[in-house]
């Protein structure tokens, strides 16, 4: 018999008590994102100028962004390997994690994109079967990373640990993800009233995507960067309740 999940309260308690431990290097990762929305903005902006043609503008900012993408793979990796590290108590060299991000990128990359294919196949032909697979596929990324499995291999392995605790593992996943996403909407909304207000307009960049192009560069770059480090430091709360969970699956 499979030994019982811990309660998802548990795993979001536990996920926030390693966030404190190691906020600085978690701060450093949320500076690294930063960097790569600073450098995406300034693509979109750039393409802003240059066309007023939607269809082009998408697909120049999705050629030079191509290496952005890329280099956010990377510190997915790195931080998936330093959370994990973190969580169990084990030492780990930032370079090591970042240069595990490098030598698997590529892959993590192709794994990613044949689980989100399918799990978006299976919303598009009925709703319930997308539901199935965002579960049972939601793990194949922390197998590529972690246990260095490949492409179909890394999908048929998640899929072995939640078999047969669909909804023990949906609770838990979805439980976490939705208070954390809560947590840091709040967040979000109050810097961004915050710095509203001293910007004169409490109320600037709600309106933002209301009149898109219409902020000066400035507010405009403030209204991305607000988001992005608030993510920045949520990415290590999801991915440390999703490897508790991942490592009480795998034990059975």
């Amino acid at each position: 018999m499979a030994a019982p999940l811990s309660p998802a309260s548990d795993l979001i308690t536990e996920s926030w008590i390693n966030f404190r431990k190691n906020l600085l290097s978690y701060a450093e990762f949320a500076v690294w994102f930063c960097l790569l929305g600073l450098v995406l903005w300034a693509i979109f902006a750039f393409t802003r100028s240059i066309t007023p043609a939607v269809e082009a503008r998408f697909g120049l900012n999705l050629l030079l962004g191509l290496p952005v993408y890329f280099l956010g793979s990377v510190l997915a990796i790195a931080l998936i390997e330093s959370v994990a590290a973190h969580v169990d108590g084990r030492p780990l060299d930032p370079r090591t994690a970042f240069g595990e991000g490098f030598h698997k990128s590529f892959s993590f990359i192709w794994v990613s994109l044949l689980a989100g294919a399918g799990v978006l196949l299976g919303f598009a032909l009925v709703v319930v079967p997308g539901i199935v697979l965002s579960v049972r596929w939601r793990f194949a990324q922390l197998e590529m990373v972690l246990e260095n499995q490949r492409g179909t291999a890394a999908i048929k392995a998640s899929a072995r640990v939640t078999e047969g605790r669909f909804m023990e593992t949906l609770w838990r996943l979805l439980a976490p993800a939705v208070f954390f996403a809560v947590a840091g909407i709040f967040v979000t909304g109050l810097i961004r009233l915050l710095v509203g207000a001293i910007l004169g307009d409490p109320g600037l960049f709600f309106s933002l995507y209301d009149s898109a192009g219409s902020l000066p560069l400035s507010h405009d770059l403030l209204a991305t960067l607000i988001p992005t480090a608030v993510n920045g430091f949520l990415w290590p709360l999801y991915i440390g309740a999703e490897y508790i969970l991942w490592r009480e699956l795998k034990k059975g």
